[in-house]
């Protein structure tokens, strides 16, 4: 009797087949190693559609969009959106999937077809997630690069969503200019001594970036705020473009 009142309160609090969509930045161990970047090679593993099944054969979960954003050096940034059947607790008013609450900031793992995704949840939503975008031209500066990075540098140059397989990045102009900043040498007694290094330059580039807004501000790659100030890295098809300073940007639209 006891069993059977249980299980109806269960039933009572809680509604079964409910549905939620989550979008996770994956990560490539268990959540309390801390947010380790996966494995590269997971990028041609994951595809839309890919899913986890209960027991009984039910679709439990699947993978319906995701971003891969290459960040050199065989890393990959991983954004999927995956939509969860799950229920809903009424007393605590939230979503359960796999007997944990579904939440920003917490912690999931999924099972597709023998690929094991954990990550941290960043969005939740009753209806499928798509990130606001727009397209913006902006201005930066390279400082002190060596002469063969200056040559590789050229318009045309492409960085791709890998999960997609859409451009988001691309260098419309490059120009050159004697260094800036002065390079700092200690020598032998403490002397400090500034000099300028006669081969290198700083790089300004021109470069149109595909942003999503995430938290309602402006970010490349998943996780770049594209702002005045900040450093961008953006991973193109032949050479890292990495830490470079934004001085200039604005919509496509607006440009005169």
């Amino acid at each position: 009797m006891i069993a059977l009142l249980a299980i109806g309160t269960v039933r009572f609090f809680s509604k079964s087949n409910e549905y939620r969509y989550v979008r996770v930045e994956l990560t490539g161990r268990e959540w309390w190693y801390g947010a380790i970047d996966p494995p590269p090679w997971l990028a041609s593993e994951i595809g839309v559609g890919d899913t986890e099944l209960e027991p009984n054969g039910a679709v439990s979960a699947e993978v319906v969009s995701y971003d891969a954003y290459p960040q050199g050096d065989e890393k990959v940034k991983f954004y999927p959106v995956i939509k969860l059947k799950g229920s809903y607790d009424r007393r605590s008013q939230q979503f359960i999937y796999k007997g944990l609450p579904v939440a920003v900031g917490g912690r999931i793992a999924i099972d597709l077809s023998g690929k094991k995704l954990l990550g941290i949840i960043t969005h939740v939503s009753d209806e499928p997630i798509t990130l606001p975008e727009e397209s913006l031209r902006i201005r930066a500066i390279w400082r002190n690069r060596d002469p063969w990075i200056v040559a590789a540098l050229k318009p045309g140059l492409t960085a791709i969503n890998a999960g997609t397989g859409e451009e988001i990045a691309r260098v419309l102009s490059v120009a050159t200019q004697v260094p800036t900043t002065e390079i700092i040498s200690y020598v032998y007694g403490g002397a400090v001594v500034f000099n300028k290094d006669p081969q290198k330059r700083d790089v300004v580039l021109e470069l149109e970036i595909r942003a999503q807004s995430i938290g309602g501000v402006w970010s490349y790659a998943g996780h770049q705020k594209v702002k005045l100030g900040e450093s961008l890295w953006v991973y193109t098809d032949t050479v890292d473009i990495e830490g470079i300073e934004i001085t200039g940007l604005y919509p496509l639209e607006n440009e005169e």
